[in-house]
């Protein structure tokens, strides 16, 4: 399924220091991203049936929108 989407997120300095006149620090990362995605069609367990030499297949569909969120550390040395 095609999909597209967008996202955003904020850095927070947790730290901060010098160290042989470099600069240094501790970041949290937080973010999301929301995904459009299209219908998609799939077949699950059961959805193919034989019956008198024949063969169904009963398909399922649904979105495949998606909201992901992150949180990560970033170090800088």
């Amino acid at each position: 399924a095609f999909s597209y989407g967008f996202g955003g997120g904020i850095l927070f300095r947790v730290f901060e220091g010098k160290e042989f006149d470099e600069p240094q620090g501790v970041f949290v990362d937080l973010g999301v991203r929301y995904i459009y995605g299209g219908d998609a069609r799939y077949l699950k367990e059961g959805s193919i049936v034989r019956s008198l030499g024949r063969v169904e297949y009963k398909y399922e569909e649904s979105a495949t929108d998606i909201i992901t969120g992150h949180l990560g550390v970033v170090v800088k040395f």
